[in-house]
């Protein structure tokens, strides 16, 4: 075959047609056998030399496979060559055109066809067994040692064009052809003979058990171990069927667990060990691993896949959205709540996120079905699992209210629900949330405060949050028909020890003072005892009894001490046993009883207190009459005494279920008659079944307190069971109604602490301007006039105050001072000059004022001259100023008691005493009041006061509240019935309150203002313009505001001049109002520069220009605000 001459003896001959002549001389050697070539004419003649003619393919088979390794590994490469690239493919290639020739009918050549099918079967069935390839992993030095390593079939090498295999044996190469083997034509011939190019079931679930051993042993680094898991998921579902193998593998943990990013790290940072690996069993996708990254086990991305629907998942135990257990769920909910409540979040945007979606979840299994609602509300309601974002912190459902003011937040044990979170609002409602505040969660913040505390002392902010809560609790208890706090096993409430620290203890170990007068008698004893009002005792019952404080009788009993001073008879004559035997007050008793009842009736939907028989009731009331009366307290249980606690008492009430005894000392005094009649009223209340009797205290008394027979009246007057009127008091500070003004008496009275009064402000009719000129006459009227030349009357101003104290001045008795409250906390001292008095003037003619009048009027003339020379001697010794007042007040004090005649003999005797008393006034002096009733003359001698103007003006202010009264009494009369008696305060009818003294005195201001800005701007060459149109500015805004007092005394605090104006509705005001508006500007921009633009200031802008066409606007404004006030009082 090689072209050589050799012998043929003793060995065996091959004839073939071609074969790889590649170290042939081996086998000659070795085993004589030699290969001859193929002749058609030296055929027969080798056939006869014994030669054997065979297809190479079975040479191969027979003989050269069978001693493959004698020779060396190129010599090998070389006949695998020549199978690969000549030999298999002429066969292949003579199958096909057979195959051809059979199709077109030629069949003949159908037996050919077999036998080479046969052959090529054959060759490569023995390839597949062939051992030629040495298992190295560098390149093989071709050396002629073929026994030198084993060699191994094709059948134990892995191809390498497989991802699963390549990465399986990264690190082992020789499960790969090597050399000129791995090359791809040889991968390809290769697979047609035997390499291992599939990854059967059996190989996956042993690399899948590989990848797990790794993971668990760490073997492998953890970037190979992943890498090796995440081809083998993706082989896997590459894979048609897999259903096989999920059985198999869904339980080995060959998977990494997902990793926590940055922000859930922050959230919660999850602490599971290093480089975790999970299986597919019961494992969660990684797009929802946000509910459950702490507490289930998350599939990488790459792990999941939704082909078919999520089929495979669904075979791999892979939960779904609908299947993942609730209970992972909370289980990370709590991990991630428990540890961001007990810090302030560091990334509260993502935290909301993460809960968003633990809401969005929760709410979903609670709609789905009852049990799965149970056990989140079971696991979660004690959870601080609602974030609150404005105060950064997680809360229970129990310390959040979807209808809750922001002030009335306890925080942080108490809030409103945020906006954000709305949406789930009903998953919340599940978990403890209410739509209002409830009792219950006003005892979870004291129980939360407790529990921080740890019952020790509280500091101002524990103190502040108990008292809400406590308020709060006690306020719902009050608005409740029912029973609360069933569920709640303890309450605890705030109590103060003799330190003057406050703790929080359980209820059930305090003590409530029901009986407010043993408070003072008890502050020795160190008693645990809760605070309540009044009107908040009875709220204790609504209680359970489990959790209800003691009340302070239950242990402790008031006893009168027994002397041997002699009871006397039974007192029924005394006038409260006359009035609660009375008819007219059982009566009117019965008669408030029902209207309690009906009350309660349309307020608690029907349910009215059940009341006892009053006859009954008034009956077991019995009054004795002692001495001296003295009381001790003692503990119930023990009888003990307690000491300090011995009291003198004015009367004393023992009472029991079917008596009432009333114990009074013969000296008793009348404030203590108050004090009786309010405790014999409440006893009244109680004892007939009324529960919440305080509001109707007052009413009671009243009819205890009244002459008999005014019971009835009292009732009436409060349209007790009818609607009932109601006058509103004013607003102190604010502006009596001039219509209100004949209401003010001029006479000098005593007032009373608490009393409404009114106070002089001013009177734009008198001016006390120290010039020489404007002192000719005491009413110097201001320059408007009516249209017939007559000076106009400007009522004066006053405002309604209440006297607070009186502070007397030892040397002015008769016109003492008092402190008065004028609104807003402010205080102030004032002359009783400047002080009137409320007084009523009656609406019929009867006399219920002579006896007033007698006193602080007189009853005649003579008796009025007494008194006006008492008042003036007193005020010549008080400033000028004051003196004017005084004489003013003076001359009206009389004026409606005295006919025309006698006021003149009453002037005239007023002129003689100034005049007299003026007289006495020595030289130097200081002015004296004769500077404001005439003229100034160098003489005293020649001084002739001139009063006309003075009687002018009291004349027309008597005659303006003549007819302010006659149009009071009318609006009294036209009402449904008498109007109702009110304290010391007169109701008021009309419902604006303009003030034209006030109106006059801003008027004037407006008038400075500008002419100070035309002054200013005349006199200076180059002024300041900005302030000139502030100037403008100013005077148009406060005659608008003038304008405002002219029509209301409920001015605006606007500065926008057009706004002003608008408010006025007239035309001409608004027309110049938004001219100067629009011409300045806002009023801060003439003063500031951050109203310009950088880097102007207020001075750049404004110029002369401006300045002029401001003043040219001011003006016509000013007086059309003047005429506005004029026409307002016409």
């Amino acid at each position: 075959m090689d072209g050589k001459l050799i012998p043929l003896a003793n060995s065996t001959v091959y004839i073939l047609e071609k074969i790889e002549t590649a170290e042939m001389d081996v086998w000659k050697n070795t085993h004589s056998v030699v290969f001859l070539k193929s002749k058609p004419l030296l055929n027969p003649l080798y056939e006869k030399l014994g030669g054997i003619t065979k297809p190479t393919s079975f040479v191969y088979i027979d003989f050269i496979f069978k001693h493959f390794d004698l020779i060396s590994e190129s010599g090998r490469l070389k006949h695998m060559s020549f199978l690969r690239v000549s030999h298999i493919p002429q066969i292949e290639t003579r199958i096909g055109e057979l195959k051809l020739d059979l199709q077109f009918g030629i069949k003949h050549r159908k037996k050919e066809l077999a036998v080479l099918e046969e052959e090529l079967d054959a060759l490569k069935a023995s390839l597949h067994d062939l051992k030629f390839m040495h298992k190295h992993s560098d390149e093989p030095n071709l050396r002629n040692y073929p026994d030198e390593k084993e060699l191994y079939p094709i059948t134990q090498f892995f191809d390498p064009y497989e991802r699963v295999f390549r990465t399986m044996f990264q690190n082992d190469a020789t499960q790969f052809p090597q050399g000129d083997y791995a090359k791809p034509e040889w991968i390809e011939f290769f697979r047609e003979i035997g390499l291992i190019c599939e990854v059967t079931d059996d190989m996956f679930v042993h690399y899948v058990t590989d990848v797990a051993i790794d993971a668990l042993t760490c073997t492998d680094a953890y970037e190979i171990v992943v890498e090796k898991s995440k081809v083998l998921v993706e082989h896997l579902f590459e894979r048609e069927n897999i259903d096989s193998l999920a059985k198999e593998i869904s339980n080995v943990s060959f998977l990494p667990m997902h990793g926590i990013t940055a922000e859930q790290k922050k959230v919660f940072p999850v602490d599971r060990g290093e480089n975790c690996f999970i299986h597919f069993q019961q494992s969660i996708p990684a797009n929802y691993s946000d509910l459950v990254w702490s507490s289930g086990n998350v599939l990488p991305p790459w792990a999941y896949i939704s082909k078919d629907n999520g089929k495979i998942m669904k075979s791999l135990g892979v939960y779904t959205f609908d299947e993942m257990p609730t209970t992972l769920v909370i289980n990370h909910c709590k991990n991630v709540c428990t540890y961001n409540a007990k810090r302030k979040s560091t990334c509260e945007r993502r935290l909301l996120n993460v809960m968003k979606k633990i809401y969005q979840f929760c709410k979903g299994r609670s709609q789905s079905s009852d049990s799965e609602c149970e056990e989140l509300k079971t696991n979660l309601c004690d959870i601080p699992l609602v974030f609150i974002a404005a105060s950064h912190t997680l809360v229970k459902p129990l310390q959040v209210v979807k209808e809750l003011n922001t002030d009335d937040e306890i925080k942080p044990y108490l809030f409103r629900l945020p906006s954000e979170l709305v949406e789930f609002h009903d998953l919340f409602e599940k978990l403890g949330t209410t739509v209002t505040v409830t009792v219950n969660q006003y005892a979870n913040v004291l129980e939360e405060i407790f529990k921080e505390t740890k019952g020790e002392a509280l500091h101002p902010n524990e103190i502040e949050a108990s008292q809400k809560a406590t308020d709060g609790l006690f306020e719902k208890l009050d608005k409740s028909k029912e029973l609360h706090l069933l569920g709640v096993d303890k309450l605890f409430l705030m109590w103060t020890d003799s330190t003057e620290k406050s703790f929080l203890k359980e209820s059930t170990a305090l003590y409530f003072m029901d009986k407010t007068s043993w408070e003072n008698r008890l502050s020795s004893v160190n008693l645990p005892l809760f605070r309540l009002f009044m009107e908040q005792i009875h709220l204790i019952n609504k209680l359970p009894v489990h959790i209800r404080p003691q009340k302070i009788s239950k242990i402790v009993i008031e006893r009168m001490i027994v002397q041997d001073e002699c009871f006397q008879a039974a007192d029924d004559q005394s006038p409260l046993m006359l009035k609660i035997v009375s008819q007219d007050f059982e009566t009117n008793f019965f008669r408030l009883l029902e209207h309690i009842k009906q009350k309660q009736r349309f307020e608690n939907d029907g349910k009215c207190d059940e009341t006892c028989d009053v006859s009954a009731t008034l009956g077991q009331f019995k009054l004795y009459c002692l001495s001296k009366i003295k009381t001790h307290l003692l503990f119930r249980k023990s009888g003990k005494i307690i000491d300090c606690t011995n009291k003198d008492e004015s009367f004393h009430i023992v009472e029991d279920n079917d008596a009432c005894l009333i114990y009074v000392t013969s000296s008793i005094q009348k404030r203590h008659y108050t004090l009786l009649h309010d405790r014999v009223a409440s006893l009244l209340l109680q004892k007939v079944g009324i529960k919440k009797y305080y509001k109707f205290l007052t009413i009671l008394r009243s009819l205890i307190e009244c002459n008999p027979g005014e019971e009835t009246a009292i009732l009436d007057e409060i349209d007790i069971g009818k609607s009932v009127e109601h006058y509103a008091k004013p607003t102190l500070g604010s502006h009596i109604p001039v219509d209100n003004h004949h209401l003010l008496h001029p006479g000098f009275f005593d007032f009373e602490n608490g009393e409404y009064v009114g106070l002089f402000e001013s009177d734009p009719n008198i001016i006390f301007e120290e010039k020489e000129e404007e002192r000719a006459d005491i009413a110097h009227t201001s320059q408007k006039y009516d249209t017939d030349g007559q000076s106009q009357f400007v009522p004066p101003c006053y405002i309604y105050a209440k006297i607070h104290n009186i502070a007397i001045n030892e040397q002015e008795v008769v016109y003492p001072d008092y402190e008065l409250d004028i609104g807003h906390g402010t205080i102030v001292q004032k002359s009783c000059l400047d002080i009137y008095k409320f007084h009523r003037f009656h609406t019929d003619s009867s006399n219920d004022d002579e006896d007033f009048l007698k006193q602080h009027v007189g009853s005649n003339v003579f008796e009025i001259k007494e008194l006006i020379a008492k008042y003036l001697e007193a005020a010549w010794k008080l400033p000028e100023e004051q003196r004017t007042t005084a004489v003013t007040r003076i001359l009206k004090n009389y004026h409606f008691k005295l006919n025309k005649s006698e006021r003149n003999d009453v002037n005239q005797y007023v002129k003689d005493k100034i005049t007299e008393l003026e007289t006495e006034v020595k030289e130097g002096d200081s002015p004296s009041i004769q500077s404001y009733f005439g003229s100034r003359h160098k003489s005293r001698k020649t001084f002739k006061p001139n009063y006309n103007c003075l009687f002018d003006y009291v004349d027309k202010s008597m005659a303006q509240q003549r007819s302010q009264r006659d149009r009071y009494i009318k609006q009294l009369q036209s009402r449904r019935k008498p109007h109702r008696r009110y304290e010391n305060c007169p109701p008021v009818f009309s419902s604006t309150n303009p003030q034209p003294a006030e109106a006059r005195r801003w008027l004037k201001q407006a008038q400075e203002d500008l002419k100070t800005a035309k002054s200013t701007l005349q006199i200076h060459q180059n002024p300041a313009y900005e302030w000139i149109c502030y100037q403008c500015h100013q005077a148009a805004e406060k005659a608008l505001k003038a304008a405002q007092y002219a029509d209301d005394s409920k001015h605006s605090s606007e500065h926008n001049l057009a706004h002003l104006a608008r408010a006025l509705c007239n035309d001409g005001l608004c027309k110049a109002g938004k001219d100067l508006e629009h011409l300045l500007g806002d009023h801060a921009r003439m003063r500031y520069p951050d109203r310009l633009d950088s880097p102007r200031i207020p001075h750049d802008v404004f110029d002369r220009e401006i300045t002029e066409n401001a003043i040219s606007l001011a003006e016509p404004l000013i007086k059309s605000a003047a005429q506005f006030i004029y026409n307002a009082r016409q």
